[in-house]
Order: structure tokens, then C-alpha cells, then sequence
């Protein structure tokens, strides 16, 4: 009987105990699931959280971008506008930096065949004046395959081009290397270092950009070559009458509280009309051209000479004392005296000669209108007296001499006796 009941006994047992491993274990199941759910739901709320921030941050670039695309027609049209082709550099830079927000750019501009930077922006280790020499580095290389390249163009180089490009070491870590071209010619460079956002069809834009440079510095170069034309005689290269007059009116013009003093010598060549009609005029524009570089060439740094009107030039000497600026006038009557100019020995006076007069401000005149005035009575006063001499102008309580005006002469008083005797056989 016991026996029976114990055998019965043992199976119930393990019965219990099999039951109690399933419960403790579906349990221990549960827990984990529980668990697995907990870190699923974590997850999910971390990503959900992440997924906020980046929509967050998409929509603040957006309106960064839609504040950049309202700037953007103002911004390219302050660079098009740009009348200097100094200011076009920093103004393409700025124009980089509003759309591409990179950690640096430099613009390097061609002289010489090698390139200069001459505007920088953000934190580079490139400095202004930093010179790139052609088909070195990745700038010098873009100069020379006038292509714009980025990082992975690089890669597709080949072997010899990588060498090239990794010679400069100072523009490696690069987004955009961009040409500026005005005709075929590469004119500068624009290297647009790591960008800080991501953008569509970034390349054409760079492009765009480097073309909207290149076309404003075509137009700032066109503008200053129409500006030197405007200012330079046509015939002899030296500044016209518009522009000696403004170097006048500059220092004497109404509107000028300058106290600095200024003298003027108003010349021309003495029987012009002879020189024309026995030789032709096309002899006597040449003998403008060759005057006009004897006086190019003998201009000390402080005087500048300009072309009047037809044979007349007019020499503008700032700060200069009277007596100084005829011993200036002197010094030139008779380096053209000397000078054998062609047909000279057909002249009245067997040379080409000039005959002029000098006034000073303010001793002579209290503004530019009367000061060539009395220059001017001074040089037809030296035609009438002779031809191939200086004098000055003379106050009306002067007493005037046969030869010339008392201030001359007490002026060629002080120069070498040889040099006036060769004057007054000169005359």
C-alpha cells in the first residue's frame, strides 16, 4: 500500500515541479519581453526625438536659404557693380560666404603669370600676398585647366596632375577651386575651403559665381582703361588738358582750403606753323610724340606735364616756390634747345625751341583761372620778345627790361655764368 502511494506520489512531483519551472520561466519570458518592449520604446523615442531636432534644423536652414535666395539678386548685383577691380575680389568673397558658408575662401588674382591672393575670408592659414606659382597645387592647376574642381574631380586626375596638386600643401582640404577667365585667360582663382552646409547642384552654383566675378572684373578693367583714355592725350600719351587742369584745380580750385603754394609753366614750341607747312602734318604730329617723351622722361617726381592744346603743354610744379619753378622752366627750354629733333634746321632759329611763361599761387593769382591767365601773358610776352625763353610774370608796379622781366633776370643771376652766356647766344 505504501509502495503504491509513493509511486503515485512521483509523478505528481515532477508534475508540480515541471509546472512550477514553466511558470517561473514564462515569467522570467515576460520580463525580458518587457524589457525588450521598455528599450524598443526608448529607441523610438530617441529617434522620434532626433528626427525633431534635424526637422527643426531643416527648417531653419530653409529659412536660412529663403533670407540667402532674397539677398542673392542684391549681393550679385553689389558685385556686378563693382567699379574698382579692387573691390571685386572681397565682394565675390562675401557672395561665397552667403551661399556656401565654408570654413575659409581666398581669391587669388593673376600678376605675372602667377597668382597672388589678394582677399581672404574665415580662418585659413593662407595669407595676402601668398603667391601660387601656375599648375602648382590645386590652385596653380586649376589656373592651368580652367576647370572648376572639387575633391573627387582631384581623385580622377591623373597620376602626374595629383603630384602637381598635392605640391601645395596650404589648399588641400578644399570644397571648390574655381577659374575666373576673361577670354581664354585665367585672371584669378576663387578656393572655397569645407562647407558647413549641403547644397543642390553646389558646382554650378560655384560656377556661377566665378562667372559672375570674372564679369565683374572684365567690367572694372574696361572702366578704368575708359577712364585712362579719358584722361591721356591721344597723340602723345601725356595726361590731356581735362586732367592737368583737375591736378590744378585740385590744390587751387575754390572749393580746395589747401595752404600749399603751387607754380605753373605754360609753354609751347616756337614756329609750330612753320614746322607743319614745310614738313607736313604728319611730321608735326611726330614732333609732338618725341617732345612729349624728352618730357616725360625729364619730369622730376614732384612736377607733372600735360598737353594744353595743340602745341601748347602745361607743366604743373606743387609746392614750388616761384624762383625754383623758373629755374624748372629754364632747365626745360634748354633741354630742348639742345635735343636735335628731325628737320630742326629748317626752323627760323636753325632748332626746335619752346618759349613759355611762369605764374606762381598765391604770389601771381588767387585762383586757377587767373593763374593761367598770367601764365599765359607771360608766354606770348616771350614771343614778342624773341622766341626760345622763360619769363615770369610780372606785377603791374614792375618795370620790365628789353630782355627780360626783372625776376628773371635776377633768377639767371644765380645760375652759372656759362649757362647764361649760352642763353643770350641762344637768343
Amino acid at each position: 500500500m505504501s509502495e503504491f502511494f509513493l509511486e503515485a506520489l512521483v509523478p505528481a512531483g515532477v508534475c508540480v515541479t515541471v509546472a512550477c519551472f514553466a511558470y517561473f520561466f514564462g515569467r522570467r519570458k515576460g520580463i525580458e519581453n518587457l524589457i525588450r518592449i521598455q528599450r524598443m520604446a526608448d529607441e523610438h523615442q530617441r529617434a522620434e526625438q532626433g528626427l525633431q531636432t534635424r526637422v527643426k534644423h531643416a527648417e531653419q536652414e530653409i529659412s536660412r536659404l529663403e533670407h540667402s535666395l532674397a539677398e542673392l539678386p542684391e549681393i550679385a548685383h553689389g558685385l556686378s557693380a563693382c567699379r574698382k577691380l579692387t573691390e571685386v575680389p572681397q565682394r565675390a568673397l562675401d557672395l561665397v560666404e552667403e551661399l556656401f558658408d565654408p570654413k575659409y575662401a581666398v581669391f587669388y588674382r593673376t600678376r605675372c603669370r602667377d597668382l597672388v591672393s589678394v582677399a581672404l575670408m574665415g580662418r585659413t592659414d593662407i595669407s595676402l600676398g601668398h603667391v601660387v606659382k601656375p599648375g602648382e597645387g590645386i590652385v596653380g592647376w586649376t589656373a592651368v585647366k580652367q576647370i572648376a574642381l572639387t575633391p573627387e574631380d582631384v581623385q580622377c586626375e591623373s597620376a602626374e596632375g595629383r603630384s602637381r596638386i598635392s605640391r601645395g600643401s596650404k589648399d588641400l582640404d578644399f570644397s571648390h577651386c574655381l577659374p575666373v577667365l576673361d577670354n581664354g585667360r585665367t585672371i584669378g582663382v576663387i578656393l572655397v575651403g569645407p562647407t558647413q552646409r549641403k547644397m543642390t547642384r553646389a558646382r554650378d552654383t560655384a560656377r556661377t559665381i566665378a562667372m559672375l566675378a570674372s564679369g565683374a572684373m572684365t567690367s572694372a578693367a574696361m572702366l578704368k582703361q575708359q577712364k585712362q583714355l579719358a584722361r591721356t592725350d591721344g597723340l602723345t600719351g601725356l595726361p590731356n588738358k581735362i586732367e592737368i587742369l583737375q591736378r590744378l584745380i585740385n590744390i587751387v580750385g575754390p572749393e580746395n582750403e589747401s595752404t600749399r603754394t603751387l607754380s605753373v609753366f605754360l609753354f609751347d614750341i616756337d614756329h609750330f606753323k612753320h614746322y607743319n607747312d614745310t614738313n607736313g602734318h604728319i611730321q608735326g604730329d611726330e614732333l609732338l610724340r618725341l617732345l612729349s617723351e624728352l618730357l616725360r622722361k625729364s619730369m622730376r617726381e614732384e612736377e607733372v606735364v600735360g598737353r594744353y592744346g595743340g602745341e601748347e603743354f602745361l607743366m604743373v610744379m606743387p609746392d614750388m616756390e616761384k624762383r625754383n619753378a623758373l629755374k624748372a622752366a629754364e632747365r626745360i627750354r634748354r633741354l630742348v634747345a639742345k635735343h636735335k629733333f628731325p628737320f630742326g634746321e629748317k626752323q627760323p632759329l636753325e632748332r626746335i625751341t619752346v618759349s613759355g611763361g611762369v605764374a606762381h599761387y598765391p604770389t601771381d593769382a588767387q585762383d586757377a583761372e587767373e593763374l593761367l591767365r598770367h601764365a599765359d601773358q607771360a608766354l606770348y610776352r616771350a614771343k614778342g620778345e624773341g622766341r626760345n625763353r622763360v619769363l615770369a610774370h610780372v606785377l603791374p608796379d614792375l618795370p620790365s627790361s628789353d630782355f627780360c622781366d626783372p625776376f628773371v633776370r635776377e633768377v639767371l643771376d644765380d645760375l652759372p655764368e656759362e649757362l647764361l652766356v649760352e642763353q643770350v647766344k641762344e637768343n
